[in-house]
């Protein structure tokens, strides 16, 4: 099974740049990154929802932006401008 999820992964992150190069001819890196993130945003919410889960507390909530917009948004920020370049 763990091959399984490794392949799609595998996949995913390799079509990523393919997606990106396409995107960027009709708009920018930074559109480009805003629906990634977005879109990604909404599906945790929908997995924590289905799953039952809880949010971080309301304290940790100011890390939790802090590390999501430098981990993730900066990470598709410089995906989507390098592909573009």
């Amino acid at each position: 099974m763990a091959a399984v999820y490794l392949i799609v992964t595998i996949f995913f992150w390799g079509t990523a740049f393919r997606a990106s190069a396409i995107g960027v001819e009709y708009t920018s890196p930074i559109m480009l990154t805003a629906l990634r993130a977005g879109i990604g945003a909404l599906a945790l919410l929908l997995a924590v929802a289905v799953l039952r889960s809880r949010l971080p507390q309301r304290d940790l909530w100011g890390w939790t932006v802090i590390t999501g917009l430098l981990m993730v948004t900066l990470t598709l920020e410089g995906i989507s401008e390098g592909t573009a370049r």
